[in-house]
């Protein structure tokens, strides 16, 4: 089990037992409306793609030209402006041009 001590001044120091180690974090399910989940779906992809949170969050805030001018988050409106969005990171993730 994962517990957060406070000392003194109040500052949660992170303390992990044995069991916490051994025990699997809980997967919890939740039902998302279609928009939020390309959204989250998007920006996953754009942190995996940029390994860095600071560059995907540019990345997805930025209007794109292969995206007709728009953000990658505005494009995710509709499914198929988020798979446009998509095939824009999978190309950005193999180095393909154009």
């Amino acid at each position: 089990m994962r517990c957060w001590k406070w000392s003194p001044k109040y500052m949660p120091e992170y303390i992990e037992s044995e069991e916490s180690m051994a025990t699997p974090p809980t997967v919890v399910a939740v039902d998302l409306p279609p928009l939020s989940q390309r959204i989250v779906r998007l920006s996953v992809r754009a942190g995996e793609v940029f390994a860095n949170r600071d560059k995907a969050l540019a990345w997805l805030g930025t209007p794109n030209p292969s995206l007709q001018g728009q953000t990658p988050i505005g494009a995710a409106s509709t499914e198929e402006g988020f798979e446009e969005a998509d095939d824009v990171l999978t190309r950005i993730e193999f180095g393909v041009l154009g």
